[in-house]
């Protein structure tokens, strides 16, 4: 059963663009790509034979119910918790759809004149994304204005775990951006666009559906663009280029990627993974997962297979493990910042990079060394979730305890660094939480259980997340800035 409606309104709004006499605010202006006729989709509603989802035929599928919502107000959520990031949002769709966009548009505080119509009438008089891209920023020019330019593919959505803030504070200012994800199987190349990049994190090539035998690389990359505002010129040339070669050449909009990397410099970030909606079997697969994971209002609850585990920032008040007090220490909670851990069951074992602090091999300048060292230190945060893994691994194999579940693990902090607030322990003491939960769910017994298998019990979990950071990783800690028992939440509950 499809939950909610297309008319379902909850609040995104708040400080996202909203079209006429709106004021520069944003480094980016969002493009949303909308134009698609989604003939693959439409054709399995109407051969299901459940007929469950005779209802969404005819809808677009920027604007399918999922987890109770239109597709595109996830989108607008994400847009809104860039802070200020993204200014006005900008839709191009086709003559078929735009009544309904233009209708969900003004429903969401955006304005019927943020929809462009690009005219057509049916998939085969198309005029590809490449050209609908353009179209956008042609005529919606006083309203983007010298933003950079995110474009988004209206059909797509990412894990839970994808924090489009970080994705484009990681940006090194003069390059562009993608986001990567590894794809699970070598026959998946020939689906993909398969993207190769260097140490520095440069996209160098783009391969349109290789054999796998063709590259090394894994790492396919959606239509998920940030574009920088040079590449407006660069999208007009690449039309002037490619538009006399026919519909094929400016149909897939990583036609132009693979384009624009000659021509300047395009950075890749990689993500845990992506949902996208090609076919009812896709749309099915999208509607599961966000049923489990999210609640009537889109915050995350509890749900199959994904683990999200919070620890706090901890400021010591008094004592010091070195000092006259015996090693008794006083300290507190500060609830303000918070990092956080995030694992899902997948084929491979995969730790996912922070696009911010674990991306810093290229600076604008001697200036940015300095300044981006002082902020992240010199190690990101992956080093934390690998040594976190390698002890709770350690552990499981001395108890003989079987771990046989690979998973992805991702995590985000808010905490300042290098500044006493414990950043480091707050990782890996969510990392060890988030292990526990995930390898000893409630139905078997709970992170108590599996703690009770390896010997220990919750007052030993401080000690655990202390021989972490000094003795794997050489940290100088104490137990005042360590971890608690293990409670963790699953996909977004409490610290």
């Amino acid at each position: 059963k499809v939950r909610g409606n297309r008319h379902r309104t909850i609040s995104v709004m708040s400080t996202v663009g909203t079209g006429a006499g709106e004021e520069q605010k944003g480094r980016w202006a969002a493009v949303i790509l909308a134009a698609g006729y989604g003939s693959r989709l439409q054709k399995d509603i109407e051969a299901d034979a459940s007929k469950q989802f005779d209802h969404l035929l005819g809808q677009p599928k920027g604007l399918l119910p999922v987890g109770g919502v239109p597709l595109l107000d996830h989108w607008l959520r994400a847009f809104r918790e860039t802070d200020g990031e993204v200014g006005p949002v900008v839709i191009v769709t086709n003559e078929f759809f735009h009544r309904q966009f233009a209708e969900w548009a003004v429903s969401r505080g955006l304005g019927r004149n943020v929809v462009v119509n690009d005219g057509t009438t049916s998939n085969d008089t198309r005029l590809g994304a490449c050209r609908d891209l353009q179209l956008a920023i042609e005529q919606k020019g006083d309203l983007i204005g010298d933003r950079d330019v995110l474009v988004v593919a209206g059909d797509t959505l990412f894990f839970q775990d994808f924090s489009l803030r970080s994705f484009l504070r990681s940006l090194p200012p003069h390059r562009s951006g993608v986001v990567t994800y590894e794809i699970q199987s070598d026959a998946e190349t020939r689906k993909r666009g398969i993207v190769e990049s260097d140490a520095t994190g440069r996209v160098t090539r783009l391969l349109e559906k290789p054999e796998p035998t063709e590259t090394t690389s894994r790492s396919a990359c959606p239509a998920f663009y940030a574009y920088r505002h040079p590449c407006k010129k660069l999208i007009d040339r690449f039309m002037e280029e490619k538009a006399p070669e026919g519909l094929e050449a400016v149909d897939a909009p990583g036609r132009l990627l693979a384009w624009l990397i000659n021509e300047t410099e395009v950075h890749a970030v990689p993500v845990s993974g992506r949902f996208d909606i090609g076919n009812l079997t896709q749309y099915r697969d999208t509607l599961s997962f966000y049923a489990s994971t999210l609640d009537s209002d889109l915050n995350t609850i509890s749900g199959t297979g994904v683990f999200t585990a919070r620890a706090h920032a901890r400021a010591a008040i008094a004592g010091n493990p070195s000092d006259g007090f015996g090693g008794k220490t006083l300290s507190l909670l500060v609830r303000n910042f918070h990092a956080e851990v995030s694992m899902r069951p997948s084929e491979r074992l995969v730790f996912v990079p922070h696009p911010e602090y674990d991306r810093d091999t290229e600076f604008a300048n001697m200036g940015e060394v300095l300044l981006r060292t002082e902020l992240n230190g010199y190690y990101g945060g992956l080093r934390l979730l690998r040594a976190a893994t390698k002890a709770f691994a350690a552990l499981c194999e001395a108890a003989h305890v079987p771990l046989e579940r690979n998973f992805t693990m991702s995590y985000e902090t808010t905490i300042p660094r290098m500044v006493g607030l414990s950043g480091s322990s707050a990782i890996i003491t969510a990392a060890l939480r988030a292990l526990l939960h995930f390898y000893s769910p409630p139905s078997e017994g709970g992170p108590a259980a599996l703690l009770a298998k390896l010997g220990l019990r919750d007052c030993d979990v401080p000690q655990l997340v202390l021989d972490v950071e000094s003795r794997e990783l050489g940290i100088t800690a104490g137990l005042q800035v360590s971890g608690s028992g293990p409670s963790c939440r699953r996909a977004g509950g409490g610290g």
